[in-house]
Order: structure tokens, then sequence, then C-alpha cells
């Protein structure tokens, strides 16, 4: 796939993710922060710096953002990961994340 092709998936992947999350205000901010990390979750190799840098800052400024995303199953969907995929994200970034208290939160 030419680097075009791949720059228009990439814009259309985060358009979906910007309709999808603009629901819920704030959210559009959050999911944009972790738009480097989209790559990431279908790998198993480690998480580029970018990617963990970003997710290790949301984590620590709104958790809430990432509990909402974690559980909406139509986002997830909508960008082809499962929640166990997501969820699996921070230990691969060596983050401590702590998803218990998306239950109290939501």
């Amino acid at each position: 796939m030419g680097s075009s092709s791949k720059l228009l998936m990439f814009l259309a992947l985060a358009t979906l993710v910007q309709v999808n999350v603009s629901q819920n205000s704030g959210d559009e901010a959050c999911v944009t922060q972790l738009m480097p990390c989209q790559p990431e979750l279908k790998t198993t190799t480690p998480p580029s710096a970018e990617c963990c840098l970003n997710l290790k800052k949301e984590i620590l400024n709104d958790p809430l953002c990432l509990c909402r995303v974690l559980t909406d199953a139509a986002l997830l969907k909508s960008i082809n990961i499962t929640q166990a995929e997501a969820l699996n994200l921070p230990k691969r970034c060596g983050a401590q994340a702590d998803v218990s208290l998306c239950k109290n939160a939501l």
C-alpha cells in the first residue's frame, strides 16, 4: 500500500474516531492524544515511545476519558479493536492503570 493510501486510511480512521467521540465533550482531545497508539494495538512488539508517553499522560490527567473509551463498544468496533486489546496496552507501556476505577466513575 502506497504512502498516500496509508495517509487516506489514517485520515478516515481519525475522522471516524472524532465523530464517535464528539458526543462526549472532552473525549475528542483524549482520543486524539491516543491516536499514535492505534497501530500498536494489533502488534506484540513494544509500543512506540510517543504512544506510551501520551497514554501515561492521559492516565494521569484524564482517566475518565479513558474509561469512556474503554467502555464504548461502538467506538472500539469503529477502530477495529477489542476491549481486551485496549486494556493490554497500558501493561505493554509499563503504565499503572487501575481499570476498576472505571466502574465507580461511570
